[in-house]
C-alpha cells in the first residue's frame, strides 16, 4: 500500500499493511533553516526530499474554501510602513490574517480592514525567538478587542461571502502524490474563533456572562459564515475536513464546550458524513477535562492530540475513554514509546 492509502483505510477504520507513519516536519524544517541546524545534504532542497529519505508520510494542510470580503480595503502596515494593500481580498482562514505578516525580521504587522461602517484591525507581533521556531507571529490585539471595531467587524461579517479554494487543493494533492494525505483546512468553529480571533479568552468570558444577548447575536453571524463555508467545503475534493479549533479545556471548559460546541460539532460531522468524508478537530491543547465529551461530537479524529508532559492527558486514559470512537493523529512523544504519529484503534479487525 502506499502511504496515502494507509491513513485513507485508518481513516475508515480498515486494517491497513501496517500502521502509517504521517507527520508534519514543516516547523522543524523552518527552525532548523533559520538556526543554522539544516544538515547540508538538506540544503537548497525540497522539504519533500526529508520524507522520502525517512521513508515515511506527510501531513499535509491546504485550505478547500475562502471567505471573500467584499467591499473591505485591507492596509498591511509593517514596522510603521505599509507593505501591501488590496480591495475585497480573499482570506484562506478567517478572521486569521498570519499569513499576511512578513517572516524575514521581528517586528510589529498591523493589519487594517476598512469598511462603509467605519475599521477594524489585529496586530500581530514577531519576536525573534518566534522567527528561530519556525512559530506563528504572536496576536497581540483581536478582531474585536476593542468595541469602536464592532461596527466594521459586523459589516464584513454580513457582506462576505465563501469561495471554493479547489483548484489550490487539487494542485496541492498532485504535489504530494502518494505519499502522504491533504487535509481539507477550514476556519475554527464559530465560538472557537469568537474566544482565540475576535475576543481573546478574558473579554470573551466577561461578553458570554455580561451582554448574553449581544454575544448570541454575533454567535449567530459567524455561524451563519461558518455554515456557508461548510456547504462548500463538504462537496470539496478533501476526504478529511478539519478546524482548526485549537481545544484546550482550560479555556473551554466543559460547561462551554457542552453549550456552544458539542451541539454544532454534531450537526458538523452529520452533514461531513453524508458526503462519505472524515471530520476532525485540532485538539491540541490539555483535553483532560474534556476527555469524556469529546466522543459525543461525532467527529471522527483529534488532530494534533497532545499527550503528557505536553498537558496532564496521558495516553492511556485517552485510549481507554475513546476507545474506538476516536482516532488520534500527532501524538506527541510517542515516538520515545516505539509508537507511530498515526494510531488507530483496530480491536475488531485483529
Amino acid at each position: 500500500m502506499t502511504e496515502r492509502e494507509r491513513i485513507v483505510s485508518v481513516l475508515k477504520r480498515i486494517k491497513p499493511d501496517r500502521i502509517p507513519w504521517a507527520t508534519r516536519l514543516d516547523i522543524w524544517h523552518k527552525s532548523a533553516l533559520r538556526t543554522g541546524r539544516l544538515p547540508d545534504a538538506y540544503q537548497n532542497v525540497d522539504v519533500m526530499r526529508i520524507y522520502e529519505d525517512l521513508g515515511i508520510g506527510r501531513q499535509a494542510y491546504c485550505s478547500v474554501t475562502k471567505v471573500k470580503l467584499n467591499g473591505v480595503e485591507i492596509n498591511v502596515e509593517f514596522n510603521g510602513k505599509t507593505i501591501h494593500r488590496e480591495s475585497s481580498p480573499e482570506f484562506p482562514r478567517f478572521p486569521k490574517a498570519a499569513y499576511l505578516v512578513p517572516r524575514e525580521r521581528p517586528g510589529q504587522t498591523v493589519v487594517s480592514f476598512k469598511t462603509p461602517a467605519g475599521s477594524a484591525s489585529v496586530v500581530f507581533k514577531t519576536t525573534e525567538i518566534l522567527l528561530r521556531g519556525g512559530a506563528e507571529p504572536y496576536l497581540a490585539k483581536h478582531f474585536l478587542e476593542d468595541e469602536t471595531d464592532r461596527p466594521a467587524v459586523e459589516w464584513i461579517l454580513d457582506h462576505a461571502d465563501v469561495v471554493p479554494n479547489f483548484d489550490e487543493f487539487k494542485a496541492r494533492e498532485d504535489e504530494l502524490g502518494d505519499r502522504g494525505l491533504v487535509i481539507g483546512y477550514m476556519d475554527r468553529l464559530p465560538f472557537q474563533a469568537l474566544l482565540l480571533d475576535y475576543f481573546g479568552e478574558e473579554k470573551c468570558y466577561f461578553e458570554i456572562y455580561d451582554n448574553p444577548d449581544r454575544f448570541q447575536i454575533l454567535l449567530d453571524r459567524v455561524a451563519a459564515l461558518y455554515d456557508e463555508n461548510l456547504t462548500v467545503a463538504v462537496d470539496s475534493p478533501a476526504f478529511m475536513l478539519e478546524s482548526g479549533d485549537n481545544f484546550d479545556g482550560q479555556m473551554t471548559n466543559p460547561n462551554l464546550f457542552k453549550q456552544f460546541c458539542i451541539p454544532r460539532m454534531q450537526e458538523i460531522s452529520d452533514r461531513v458524513h453524508s458526503k462519505g468524508k472524515v471530520i476532525g478537530s485540532h485538539m491540541d491543547g490539555d483535553m483532560r477535562i474534556l476527555l469524556s465529551l469529546v466522543p459525543e461530537t461525532g467527529y471522527d479524529v483529534v488532530e494534533s492530540f497532545s499527550q503528557e508532559p505536553l498537558s496532564s492527558l496521558t495516553f492511556k486514559e485517552a485510549w481507554e475513554c475513546w476507545g474506538d470512537k476516536i482516532l488520534m493523529w500527532g501524538a506527541q512523544g510517542f515516538l520515545r514509546k516505539g509508537l507511530h504519529n498515526v494510531v488507530p484503534r483496530l480491536r475488531n479487525q485483529g
